[in-house]
């Protein structure tokens, strides 16, 4: 039996929060797959060879979640500003996430989880309601 045979994936992919999700995952696995081979194995300075993973997986993260997770139809000259500023804005509020509950008395590694889900929901959100909109 193959893996997308199986009664239980179907349904699951079949849910955009599931692709969001999976999505993001390949992304950071190819941030730091790229990552590795730029600065590791062919010994590109460490902020060109990560400059270039990021810009590399950013890349993938767009266009899976355009065209997998929220199955877009419009125009990537609309699109592709907005998911840049929602992935900068992600960043800014996981940053500050990180700092408040630092300042609240939880520690960096209890505070990860935490800003990690809020800002994934959030992002969620601003991908479905602004970047990837579907126009009526």
């Amino acid at each position: 039996m193959k893996f997308h045979e199986l009664s239980f994936v179907r349904p699951l992919l079949a849910r955009r929060w599931t692709r969001f999700g999976l999505m993001g995952g390949i992304s950071t696995l190819s941030y730091f797959l790229f990552g590795c081979l730029l600065v590791t194995i062919l010994g590109l300075p460490v902020f060109v060879g990560n400059t270039a993973a990021y810009l590399l997986s950013f890349g993938i993260s767009y266009m899976g979640q355009c065209r997998w997770t929220f199955q877009a139809q419009g125009i990537h000259k609309n699109m592709l500003p907005r998911y840049a500023l929602t992935q900068g804005f992600g960043l800014c509020l996981n940053t500050c996430l990180i700092w408040l509950l630092g300042r609240a008395g939880l520690s960096y590694i209890m505070s990860m989880p935490v800003a990690a889900l809020l800002v994934a929901l959030v992002t969620y959100l601003l991908c479905k309601y602004f970047v990837f909109k579907v126009s009526s």
